[in-house]
């Protein structure tokens, strides 16, 4: 895949950053290897955390959160919040991802 200046092409599209003073840093993270050092430096700074200070870390995922409307009230830790959060989206991508998918073949279906 080739890349031209700070505009990054994926599938045929390219991707340019704005102008204005954090372009050079938007250019940057729209590179492959952009994000990548951004996600392997947060990976090196989770391993540490949770492996120098396990009393701090374990008090941050276990920090209550809630959400209250009248008399009603859901409550969960971060952690749990999280885990949930994430697999509706997983299941909400997978569930639009099959609903295209599904599609692309009825269309192609009708086609031949």
């Amino acid at each position: 895949m080739s890349e031209s200046g700070s505009s990054a092409l994926w599938r045929g599209i390219t991707i340019r950053p704005r102008g204005g003073r954090t372009a050079p840093l938007r250019g940057f993270l729209l590179t492959e290897s952009g994000s990548a050092g951004v996600l392997v430096a947060a990976v090196v700074v989770a391993l540490l955390w949770a492996n120098v200070d396990h009393a701090s870390y374990e008090s941050f995922w276990t920090t209550q959160l809630s959400i209250s409307v009248g008399g009603h009230a859901l409550e969960d830790d971060l952690r749990g919040w999280l885990n949930s959060g994430l697999m509706t989206l997983f299941f909400l991508v997978v569930l639009v991802v099959s609903a295209v998918w599904f599609a692309i073949v009825r269309n192609q279906e009708k086609e031949a």
